[in-house]
């Protein structure tokens, strides 16, 4: 009996040995990997920042770009209202009247009429540049600070001594855009006040055709820029069936082959009915 318990004894020490030994050469082994393992680890992560980095910076110089190309002495309009006289500047302004298409029209304040225009189209066009101009101007100086609190360092005085002057610079120059077309718009006013009441209504008539006119070619311009993206959108899906067909297996290219004669033999053959 008490060899058996040392043996026993000898064997449970020897088991722990060999434990032992093993969990030390598993430790040997996977020693030298895992800081090698992790070095790879940490130069994809690195690369991977950098690249992001890269990107970032790439679209933060695009958005600087276009904040800087924001340009203050530009209109805010789509169109030159210095150019254009009182009848031209009440189509293009103001809104038509919402019951043009009733039996009976009435305008509103800031609609024109069927009627030829006059003092209240007047006020109306003064309140719409006033309004279109203070966005403008709001829209202006905020691009332009931005801009600068993004290409300037926080320094104590410099950026908001500079951020100063370009708001100062900003408005300044959409103030004089602004008294040159409100100055405009009281030119033309007296114009039209001064011709005569049929005069009035010709010029007037002759207005709306050509705002119908106009309308008319910018929906035929429309049509033909659909027209274009409806060919390109099928050019384009064209080239996407060829690259799919190209990518396709070979086998499905080929056309199906006939049956071996060993297969239509044995297809033919009488089934044992047993």
């Amino acid at each position: 009996m008490g060899g058996d318990g040392g043996d026993e004894r000898h064997w449970r020490e020897w088991t722990r040995t060999c434990q032992t030994t093993r969990h030390a050469e598993k430790r040997q082994s996977a020693g030298p990997e895992g800081p090698i393992r992790r070095e790879h680890k940490l130069s994809d992560a690195m690369d991977t920042a950098r690249a992001a980095e890269l990107a970032l910076r790439e679209l933060i110089s695009s958005w600087r770009a276009a904040k800087q190309q924001f340009d203050a002495n530009t209109m805010p309009f789509d169109f030159d209202p210095l150019s254009l006289d009182f009848p031209a500047l009440t189509l293009q302004c103001l809104q038509p009247p919402p019951t043009l298409f009733s039996s009976t029209q009435h305008p509103t304040s800031t609609s024109w009429s069927v009627q030829c225009p006059g003092q209240r189209e007047f006020e109306a066009l003064k309140s719409f540049f006033e309004d279109e101009f203070q966005t403008w101007k709001i829209s202006c100086v905020t691009a332009n600070t931005d801009a600068m609190d993004e290409l300037t360092y926080p320094t104590s005085n410099g950026p908001y001594r500079d951020k100063r002057d370009v708001v100062r610079k900003v408005e300044k120059s959409a103030d004089h855009l602004e008294k040159q077309v409100n100055e405009h718009l009281e030119s033309a006013y007296a114009v039209w006040e001064s011709l005569p009441p049929q005069r009035q209504n010709e010029l007037w008539i002759l207005e709306l055709a050509r705002g119908v006119g106009r309308k008319h070619k910018e929906a035929e311009k429309m049509k033909e820029q659909q027209q274009k993206l409806q060919q390109e959108n099928a050019n384009l899906k064209s080239q996407i069936d060829q690259l799919n067909r190209l990518q396709q297996p070979r086998e499905f290219k080929l056309s199906p082959q006939e049956p071996s004669r060993s297969t239509r033999s044995s297809s033919r053959m009488p089934t044992n009915r047993g």
